[in-house]
């Protein structure tokens, strides 16, 4: 499954871990099965576990 932030489009198969830095800053570092890795930034805390809910679920 694609996902889609800020015009970044990813499969989120190809996800290896996620990394939330704490709640209060709203920042994800997603890294990637090719050693790659991303910081998305979220304007809320419910958008953030939101993203979080997409990748995990589309995962599985």
């Amino acid at each position: 499954m694609f996902i889609k932030h800020n015009n970044f489009y990813f499969n989120a198969k190809k996800v290896t871990s996620i990394l939330a830095i704490s709640e209060a800053s709203n920042k994800v570092f997603v890294h990637f099965d090719n050693g790659e890795s991303r910081e998305f930034k979220f304007q809320s805390i419910d958008e953030l576990k939101a993203f979080i809910e997409k990748i995990t679920s589309a995962a599985e």
